[in-house]
């Protein structure tokens, strides 16, 4: 017997040793496999932990994705809206919907540094300061086209003021609202409260982020009042 598997192994002894690296290949190749993580893990791994946002006393929570490299107007992905500084036609007398101060100004053509977010960038609006409570009128007259929970912004009612929705107002940092959709308002009708968290502005407390546009083109408010 035993010379009979001596004689198989000479003859057949480079078969055996092929299979047997063949083999070692192919357990290697297995261990690599089991040692490296898959890509849905890397994806779950690397995304950012959802925060639930709330906006205190209104009733609506919605979820954010805070990133401290926010663009201008959407957290994860920059817009760039066209600048100017013209006031829109058809509109050519605005109220002013707080009474506040100006905290932030208009600035499309500069950069002004937000020290909530840590980085200098446009600014689409006009901030007015104010405190928890205080009324939010609408600086135009026109139809309630939106209200909505932005997670940059907080509680944000859109007024439209054409018939085609292309010149609205937008009213950032609510608390409460007093209108709903599709409602008619007159120009310093009191729509909401101010008191709502606003994400990306938060270092200035309390205000009203306060929005003009016309076709998709942010204009300064201010010029109006």
């Amino acid at each position: 017997m035993m010379s009979k598997i001596k004689h198989f192994l000479q003859d057949k002894g480079y078969l055996v040793v092929v299979l047997i690296c063949i083999a070692a290949v192919v357990a290697a190749c297995i261990s690599l496999a089991k040692l490296s993580p898959d890509e849905d893990d890397t994806v779950l791994l690397s995304s950012p932990t959802n925060k639930p946002y709330t906006t205190a006393n209104s009733g609506i929570s919605a979820t954010a994705t805070p990133s401290p490299t926010a663009g201008n107007q959407d957290v994860s992905k920059p817009i760039t809206p066209k600048p100017t500084n013209t006031p829109e036609a058809g509109l050519t007398k605005l109220i002013k919907p707080t009474q506040g101060e100006i905290q932030t100004g208009f600035a499309l053509k500069k950069l002004v540094f937000n020290s909530t977010l840590k980085e200098w960038r446009t600014h689409s609006g006009v901030d007015l300061a104010g405190k928890k409570g205080d009324y939010v009128k609408a600086a135009a007259s026109g139809v309630v086209a939106s209200i909505k929970i932005d997670p940059r912004y907080g509680l944000t009612v859109i007024i439209s003021h054409v018939d085609d929705g292309s010149i609205q107002t937008v009213y950032c940092g609510l608390d409460t609202t007093s209108v709903s959709v599709g409602d008619r308002v007159d120009a310093g009708d009191n729509i909401g409260n101010l008191g709502g968290e606003i994400f990306c502005e938060r270092d200035q407390g309390v205000h009203l982020h306060f929005e003009l546009i016309n076709k998709g083109q942010y204009s300064d408010p201010s010029l109006l009042w």
